[in-house]
């Protein structure tokens, strides 16, 4: 027999061998207990999309009794991870084990399909090199060079109506990243391509994304209406740096600021207190610690509670 036609044999056999050992994967992935948002990237991975993916979850500890609910958990969630990645055979690194970190409880890690890229993407992560990690996540070459630049577009402020139509389509599980303003449009139809891949390989698993994505904007929508319709209370009942020190610290109140640093009640009171002796208006201080929302909600649902009683 020809070399030729059998090395093209082989290569078909490759071929259909790699395909099925894919198929068996995003069944696996399918049918695991992972949210809908983890399948997809895990599966983008299988499917070549991406060199690498993080896989996690957290939350904000409300008590010591939300605190232990969500670490036991956390722990089961990571457990089940890691079995399923042992059974796809993908090589994993656990970047951050289940944790208290300043009341947010949670976990990471790092997969990849070859150990090459796994081990180019935690040492990306450990030196802050948000470009290198970008790539690999598989993210558009144009929007990677603009990330945390003046450059980068955030959609749902600057194109609205945009945004409303991308919703629409069921696009927000594929807009983890921020586009770039001189080539959104090109970037937008990769992560249509995404999506189109993953409604071809696993159309349960797209639905259940759009429907977590659709509840977590409405339970957000309904919760800003409900702030908004309690603004002025803010300003009478939190009329003092002593007022809003005081509201923080019984409500265990944090605030996380734009880079995703998280501000635990001690520390916001001590920026409060380096501010206070400054002519600034209290509101100012309140909107620049990221607060009024939290704040605002915190005063309406105690007098919802005086009320009830």
């Amino acid at each position: 027999m020809n070399p030729e036609r059998l090395d093209h044999q082989s290569e078909i056999n490759n071929h259909e061998e790699e395909q099925t050992k894919e198929k068996e994967s995003i069944e696996k992935i399918e049918k695991s207990s992972l949210g809908a948002s983890n399948k997809i990237d895990l599966m983008l991975l299988i499917l070549n999309r991406k060199y690498a993916t993080y896989l996690g979850n957290h939350d904000i500890a409300e008590s010591e009794e939300h605190k232990e609910k969500l670490i036991k958990e956390f722990t089961e969630e990571l457990n089940n991870i890691t079995t399923l990645l042992n059974d796809i055979g993908l090589p994993y690194e656990i970047t951050a084990k289940v944790e208290d970190d300043n009341e947010i409880i949670g976990f990471s890690l790092m997969v990849a399909k070859e150990r090459d890229n796994l081990d180019k993407i935690v040492e990306a992560d450990k030196n802050e090199d948000d470009k290198t990690v970008g790539l690999l996540l598989g993210y558009p070459k144009t929007a990677v060079e603009t990330y945390n630049t003046p450059d980068a577009l955030d959609v749902g402020t600057e194109l609205p109506e945009e945004y409303t139509e991308l919703r629409k389509e069921g696009m927000l599980p594929f807009l983890g990243f921020a586009p770039s303003k001189s080539h959104w449009k090109e970037e937008l139809e990769w992560a249509r391509n995404n999506k189109k891949i993953i409604e071809e390989s696993s159309p349960s698993t797209l639905n259940e994304a759009i429907e977590e994505y659709e509840e977590h904007i409405k339970k957000f929508e309904d919760e800003k209406r409900e702030i908004d319709e309690h603004s002025k209370i803010l300003i009478s009942n939190t009329s003092s740096f002593q007022e809003l020190s005081k509201t923080i610290l019984e409500n265990q109140i944090c605030a996380t600021d734009s880079n995703g640093h998280v501000y635990n009640p001690d520390t916001l009171i001590e920026m409060i207190n380096e501010v206070a002796n400054e002519e600034k208006d209290i509101n100012d201080i309140i909107n620049e610690l990221g607060l009024r929302d939290k704040v605002i909600e915190i005063i309406h649902n105690k007098q919802k509670e005086k009320h009830e009683v």
